[in-house]
């Protein structure tokens, strides 16, 4: 018999074993089969967005909130809207007068011709006499402002603080002297500006929330020029004019806080409160008489009651959040090649990216502002009623219920099942979403105007007791013994509810305090809002720098 050469033949050598599949292979499988389910769930939820002749929702209270003036494609132009109902003529607004004041080109910025049609006035020229502040390092030039103070150097970012903080007479800080002296003019013009009853900034830009507010921190920088020449007046000894200056400031302050945005609101509110301080560094100088305090109270008594946020704050956010909502559905949240940006929706370019395309197809943006319209109505309600500290307590619930909502709904099971059940489950997670962006801005900017109306509280209850002093002798011995003839009633601390915390006994020259937004005495010290100044000569405050 003849042997194989290459040995026996065996049954697996011809037919090899077939190799096992395995886990792997099932994984696979089963990952495509979802990922496929996926697709077709997608799919027959997905509904081309429409194009540049027709609306991405349809204008009805419900949704877009107004229904008119409408672009010419059938959607509702909110920046027409609050352009119209917000605009002032020139003889009326501030802003007329400020952007001459400080010229077309606020931190350098270029302002469009149509910011300056909108609000009613001529583009200033771009070589001006107009207001320099202070803020030098903002601006990239360099100013000495260092001084030798009783021995002791100061640079010049302790001289900018100091001077702004306490009281300084002429000859101590010469750069600031010169600086006021060439500035003088452009003060009392911002003095006579805010005496005009209303402001308005218009909006120049195609979508809100991406359009710049020019001359906001110029606002603020007006403040700053208002109160440091208020100091030096007081340091001069010239409490009329410190009083002026002052005033001036919480002008500023309630004009900006009225316009409506939240924005706008927290500058004004910053800014008023500035003027308070100003004002108590003044009750606290030792240098009125009697006279300039009845004037400082009767003319806080005539000034209007701050805009603490409103109703007008609340359909001007409400304008912006839908807004914003429509623009991001038309135009997507990624400006892709190619494409437009949220903020310059006129390019004529419809279709930005597959991106882009999928979310505002994907998602129905009319639930998105049927969500954003039952906020707004929420918080509308709750402004309404109870005290402001009440108010400020529910809109911290209500800021913590959105908190979680965001929460929950980022966890990857709500997006799956948001994904899975459709459009109008996606326009609903979105919503929420958009909703819990804003509760940081909304809960603090209610907290600072319930701080403004203590301090405004305090300011007055200080003048009053600082009169009693002056025409008795003696500070009163409680907030009672100053009614009827110096003030109409106990003044209240809006914080508490309560009085206002006073002793004549403790601290210098005596206690007097608001226990402030969070609700918790802390004997005048912490978060209390204390009506002494901490700081009221330029001695007290180099006293606190390290040697």
């Amino acid at each position: 018999m003849e042997q194989n050469p290459t040995g026996p033949t065996s049954e697996s050598a011809v037919h090899p074993p077939k190799k096992s599949r395995g886990t792997w292979f099932v994984v696979k499988w089963i990952t495509g089969l979802f990922l496929l389910l996926g697709i077709l769930i997608v799919l027959a939820n997905f509904r081309l967005a429409p194009g540049k002749g027709s609306p991405l929702v349809t204008a009805s209270p419900p949704t877009t909130w107004i229904t008119s003036p409408l672009k010419p494609n059938g959607e509702v132009d909110y920046v027409a809207f609050l352009n119209q109902r917000h605009s002032l003529p020139p003889d009326q607004n501030a802003m007329a007068d400020l952007v001459w004041i400080i010229g077309p080109r606020p931190q350098g910025a270029t302002i469009s011709k149509r910011f300056f049609d909108l609000l009613g006035v001529a583009v200033p020229p771009a070589s001006g006499d107009y207001l320099e502040n202070l803020a030098w390092e903002k601006r990239g030039v360099v100013v000495d402002l260092r001084a030798t103070v009783n021995g002791r150097e100061l640079d010049s970012q302790q001289v900018h603080d100091l001077t702004l903080a306490v009281p300084f007479a002429d000859g101590q800080f010469p750069a600031i002297d010169k600086w006021i002296e060439e500035n003088q003019h452009h003060i009392l013009a911002v003095r006579d500006a805010t005496r005009k009853p209303g402001y308005y900034s218009p909006i120049a830009g195609d979508v809100i929330s991406t359009t710049a507010i020019p001359y906001e921190q110029d606002m603020q920088d007006v403040a700053r020029t208002l109160r440091r020449s208020s100091m030096n007046r007081l340091g001069k000894d010239d409490i009329g004019g410190a009083i002026d200056d002052q005033l001036a400031i919480l002008r500023l302050g309630r004009l900006l806080g009225n316009q409506g945005l939240l924005v706008d609101l927290v500058l004004g509110t910053h800014i008023a409160a500035m003027g308070h301080e100003a004002i108590r560094q003044t009750v606290f100088s030792g240098k009125c008489s009697a006279e300039d305090l009845a004037r400082l109270a009767n003319e806080l008594e005539l000034l209007p009651e701050f805009p603490v946020m409103n109703q007008r704050h609340v359909d001007m956010e409400r304008v912006m959040a839908l807004d914003m909502v429509i623009s991001l559905g038309r135009f997507g949240p990624i400006p892709w090649e190619g494409s437009p940006s949220p903020a310059t929706p006129g390019s004529g370019i419809d279709v930005p990216g597959i991106g882009d395309l999928l979310m505002r197809s994907s998602i129905d943006w009319e639930v998105v502002c049927r969500e954003q319209n039952d906020l707004y109505d929420r918080i509308g309600t709750l402004l309404q009623q109870g005290e402001l500290a009440q108010q400020v307590i529910e809109m911290r619930i209500l800021d913590a219920e959105e908190k979680e909502m965001e929460r929950d709904i980022s966890h990857p099971v709500e997006l799956v099942r948001a994904a899975v059940q459709g459009r109008s489950a996606r326009g609903k997670l979105f919503g929420d979403v958009l909703a819990g962006s804003l509760v940081l801005s909304r809960s603090k900017t209610l907290e600072a105007g319930l701080a403004l109306t203590a301090q405004n509280r305090i300011t007055k209850a200080a003048i009053s007791i600082q009169r009693f002093r002056i025409e008795q002798g003696k500070y009163p011995d409680s907030l009672a013994a100053l009614v009827p003839k110096y003030t109409g009633s106990i003044p209240i601390d809006p914080c508490s509810g309560q009085a206002l915390v006073y002793s004549p006994d403790a601290g210098d020259p005596f206690l007097l305090y608001s226990i402030g937004p969070n609700g918790t005495d802390e004997g005048g010290s912490g978060d209390d809002l204390s009506a002494v100044p901490k700081f009221r000569t330029v001695q007290d405050w180099i006293k606190t720098l390290k040697q």
